[in-house]
């Protein structure tokens, strides 16, 4: 389903975004990543930065904005290995969503390198203030040989101008 980019509406790209989260991605078969829940519209203000470990990936292109991967972890026990694993895995989960989404849509998107955050990190007060037209929310688990780690994924983006061709 290849769609008009330039007549793309908010619940329109909703419902791609939705269609693009795969459900389940095996991680070189050191992990597995379940999706637990559907995509759920939020506000900003639900997104809450100390309820675990953040991972932010910057957007860049016909939407543009940030995926962050929250995990319920606490962060004295994010071990170097744990935060290898889950950047990987994360990488790869929005790297298919993003594949998938531009199939279904044609708009073009860029991830950018992963950044481990702190709660008290400039950037999340700068989300509050930023508008963004797509904030939206789905849960995954991350299933190793030694544990599970639940994580949310925050998507807040906007539509850009698109690409003349």
């Amino acid at each position: 389903m290849n769609l008009d980019v330039s007549n793309i509406g908010k619940s329109q790209l909703n419902q791609s975004i939705h269609y693009s989260y795969p459900t389940e991605i095996d991680i070189y078969g050191q992990a597995v990543l379940k999706r637990n829940t559907n995509l759920d519209s939020l506000k900003t203000s639900q997104f809450n930065p100390a309820l675990g470990v953040n991972i932010i990936f910057s957007l860049n292109g016909e939407l543009s904005g940030n995926v962050i991967c929250q995990m319920d972890i606490d962060q004295d026990n994010f071990s170097f290995e744990k935060q290898a694993l889950t950047t990987e895995s994360m990488n790869i989960l929005i790297g298919q969503m993003l594949t998938n989404f531009e199939k279904e849509t044609g708009l073009l998107i860029t991830i950018g390198n992963p950044s481990l955050v702190k709660q008290d990190h400039s950037f999340f007060a700068s989300l509050e203030n930023h508008p963004h037209n797509i904030n939206l929310k789905t849960d995954y688990s991350l299933f190793t040989l030694e544990s599970k780690i639940d994580c949310s994924l925050f998507l807040f983006a906007q539509k850009v101008t698109p690409r003349e061709i």
